[in-house]
């Protein structure tokens, strides 16, 4: 394709398998050329994230994915004033909710957890804990094997959504529940933003085994910093499927500007103050 001198591909899912759409797609990508996705649906995801295009995936592109140049560091710029600013206008904030965590139940009040940013890089994430102290975790892996892996239905709610995350978690605490309702268990990631571990917006950081699991045009969704919020975040939390997850963090790392960020930003108040589809 370099030979050729291809700028750009446009593919048609034609009723091919996503997945293999999606390798040929990053394999164009790859080799140099813009991927255009084609779709009988004119339906995108990010407005309607229970249906996408054919095969259940929307039309979109694969153009960079990254700001470049000055755009860099004006994104970093902002992140460093954001998460500086969040630390400490928040930081009455963290101490109630330490001093909560602490009281509600043994252990830690900070958690600290394995994951994995951008380019597959592991690094320590924090959070408010809103699991009991030394739980097993063997549950959820199986979980996310079956769903994503071995094609098993994830949870449906009571208003029919598939839902990515398992919704009755038995190793969440009742605070911890709450906290996660409205988010405020991420409050701590500022700090990795600071670190330059994660930026203010992004895809969700994801767990060792969870990436194990991921193909390789899944694994994709990391090909930027991940975040504290984003397009999944804003869209449909946890109410998403998996592979409706992926696309949207596709479709922010290779869409992504500035004025899109700060809009994103804004929109996560209102979404978390709703506390719909967390858990």
């Amino acid at each position: 394709m370099e030979d050729l001198d291809v700028g750009e591909v446009i593919l048609d899912p034609d009723g091919r398998p996503g997945s293999e759409m999606m390798d040929l797609a990053f394999a164009c990508f790859d080799a140099g050329a813009q991927v255009r996705l084609a779709s009988a649906d004119p339906r995108m995801i990010v407005r309607r994230p229970e249906s996408g295009g054919v095969g259940g995936f929307p039309p979109m592109r694969l153009r960079r994915f990254d700001l470049a140049g000055p755009e860099t560091v004006v994104k970093r710029l902002l992140d460093l004033a954001g998460a500086a600013a969040g630390l400490v206008l928040l930081s009455p904030i963290f101490a109630i909710l330490a001093a909560a965590v602490k009281v509600s139940s043994p252990g830690p009040a900070i958690y600290r957890s394995e994951r994995v940013g951008r380019h597959g890089r592991r690094f320590r994430m924090y959070k408010f804990r809103t699991m009991r102290d030394g739980n097993d975790s063997r549950a959820h892996e199986q979980y996310l094997r079956a769903h994503i892996r071995e094609g098993q239905p994830a949870e449906i709610t009571e208003k029919g959504d598939r839902i990515y995350k398992p919704r009755r978690d038995p190793r969440v605490t009742a605070l911890g529940a709450w906290l996660r309702k409205l988010s405020l268990d991420e409050l701590p990631q500022l700090y990795n933003v600071m670190r330059g571990e994660m930026s203010l917006v992004g895809p969700r950081p994801c767990l060792p085994y969870e990436w194990e699991l991921y193909r390789p045009w899944q694994r994709r969704r990391l090909d930027v910093k991940p975040g504290c919020t984003g397009l999944w975040q804003v869209t449909g939390r946890s109410r998403v499927r998996f592979e409706d997850m992926v696309m949207l963090d596709l479709i922010y790392a290779h869409n992504s500007t500035l004025f899109g960020d700060l809009k994103l930003i804004a929109q996560t108040i209102p979404v978390m103050a709703q506390g719909k589809g967390a858990y």
